[in-house]
């Protein structure tokens, strides 16, 4: 694999007022392949990823994009290699889908709105990919939290990075649309070969669309590798703090996990 685009961060602690709470972590997000980071909540997941995509400063540790140091490059130059869709974002009140999904063009735009040739393209394709073409004129201040979030998306993908992390992409969205947003980060990676960084808290939708996973606790990575190698039934049941059982699909050979319910338990016990 050549490593030209592969994203890596090496040896990143992080801390909130002056509290450590990623411990000399390190990640690697390689073109063509999906990275989950999976872990309970308050595992550090999500502060690792804003770290990644440098929201997060950190106490230390390196970024870098090949044999390049993330450091060397402005704003404008990471926000054309790598995007990040975070949680949070603010609704603009008034302003309809098609201009904030224009928003993501703005790496390729100078100080007075430059030309930006392939922009339509980019942003009409987006809209497409994400199904939010039909609402183009529609204020996102109008829009369910589902509907939005597939418009938050649309605006990173018309950005057109060689990077993409997402933070939760599945959040809010009902079944359907959460499987389109999971075939569609498979797509990124196995068609376009994008290199994508996904933060899940569905152990199974990660087993489902990551090649590697990354699995935290307290701040600490308890293992990275393939979802087999990952989501053990004693690993997931350490971290978690509940017994579960790990299944297999006997067509795909999936790894699938399943929380022992307490009734499921008393059961067993009186078997």
């Amino acid at each position: 694999m050549s490593e030209e685009n592969v994203f890596r961060g090496e040896g990143l602690e992080l801390s909130y007022h002056d509290r450590t709470v990623v411990h000399a972590a390190s990640l690697s997000v390689e073109p063509g392949r999906v990275h989950a980071l999976v872990g309970p909540n308050g595992s550090g997941k999500s502060t690792l990823l804003r770290a990644m995509a440098r929201l997060h400063k950190a106490d230390a540790g390196t970024l870098s994009l090949g044999d390049q140091a993330v450091s060397t490059l402005s704003k404008r130059e990471f926000a054309r290699v790598i995007t990040l869709l975070s949680q949070n974002r603010p609704v603009p009140s008034g302003v309809p889908v098609a201009e904030v999904v224009e928003f993501g063009r703005h790496p390729y735009r100078g100080k007075w709105r430059a030309k930006d040739p392939e922009g339509a393209s980019a942003i009409a394709w987006a809209m497409k990919v994400t199904g939010v073409s039909e609402m183009a004129e529609r204020g996102v201040d109008e829009l369910s939290g589902g509907e939005l979030q597939r418009v938050w998306l649309a605006c990173c993908l018309a950005q057109q990075t060689d990077v993409l992390l997402l933070d939760e992409p599945t959040n809010h969205l009902d079944m359907r649309y959460q499987v389109d947003i999971l075939d569609l980060v498979r797509d990124l990676a196995d068609e376009h070969g994008v290199a994508v960084g996904v933060v899940l808290h569905d152990l199974n939708q990660a087993a489902d669309v990551a090649d590697d996973i990354t699995m935290l606790h307290k701040g600490v990575i308890q293992a990275t590798g393939s979802p087999a190698h990952v989501l053990t039934a004693d690993r997931v049941s350490a971290v978690y703090g509940l017994p579960v059982a790990i299944t297999r699909d006997p067509v795909t050979s999936q790894v699938g996990v399943q929380p022992v319910h307490r009734t499921v338990r008393r059961l067993q016990q009186l078997a």
